[in-house]
């Protein structure tokens, strides 16, 4: 009889070890999943790296089909007004207090327009307050760590190149040229 009861014992003993291991595995399994969800939701958060390419300033890379199209749209639109004619518009001064603490440091900034036609720029006079407006809204809503780089003022000349072009309807903005940027 106390052959069985240790046999009883034994296999009592190996069915809990055996449940252990299936619930360490149930576990692990769970963890993995948890993991790979975790890795597969944050990917989108991650953005592209900037690569220094040999001739260039700092650029992203154009990873996605979108940002392919928006650089060949570019270069055919480049092409297509290259061989019209361009229009460069200057812009009055601008001077706004940048958004620091305190906000004790100020920017000011004179710019040039470039623009794809004469009627783009008949179009800028006539809705020269809406400009500058749009222009002292993108430039009173940065911080100096905004622009003190390079980067920061190449972000900020399309910005301001993106928010302009928005209100044209005749004509579009090549480019903008800051002619003066001092921060104090």
């Amino acid at each position: 009889m106390a052959e069985n009861e240790e046999k009883k014992e034994a296999k009592k003993e190996g069915s809990k070890l055996i449940l252990i291991l299936v619930i360490l595995q149930g576990l692990t399994l769970l963890a993995l999943i948890g993991l790979g969800a975790f890795v597969f939701l944050n990917m989108k958060k991650i953005k592209n790296p900037v690569v220094v390419q040999p001739n260039m300033t700092m650029a992203k890379n154009a990873n996605t089909p979108e940002e392919i199209l928006k650089e060949e749209e570019k270069k055919e639109e480049k092409k297509k007004v290259e061989k019209g004619e361009k229009v460069t518009y200057e812009l009055d001064p601008f001077i706004v207090n940048l958004m620091d603490e305190n906000g004790r440091r100020y920017l000011r900034v004179k710019m040039d327009l470039v623009l794809s036609s004469k009627k783009a720029q008949e179009e800028i006079e006539k809705k020269k307050p809406e400009i500058r407006d749009a222009i002292l809204m993108t430039l009173s809503g940065k911080r100096f760590m905004d622009i003190a780089s390079l980067e920061g003022k190449m972000r900020l000349r399309d910005e301001i190149k993106e928010n302009v072009d928005k209100l044209l309807m005749s004509g579009k903005v090549l480019d903008v040229y800051f002619t003066e940027f001092i921060v104090q």
